[in-house]
């Protein structure tokens, strides 16, 4: 699943779900490329899903 940031626009691909460790809350581990190669990061579930990120097709994602 692909999806964009509505604030800075960038589009990043869901990797897996998993857990923070300090406290076991869920969390979203999401990636984007860039010249730089794969950058990952990691937000909890919450954040990821309170309206800062939309869901999108693949088609409309621009290869970097």
């Amino acid at each position: 699943a692909h999806y964009r940031h509505k604030k800075t626009g960038g589009t990043y691909q869901l990797v897996m779900f998993a857990k923070i460790e300090a406290t076991l809350t869920p969390a979203v581990v999401y990636a984007a490329r860039s010249k730089d190669g794969l950058q990952c990061w990691v937000r909890p579930v919450d954040e990821f899903c309170d309206g800062r990120f939309e869901a999108v097709e693949m088609a409309t994602v621009p290869f970097r």
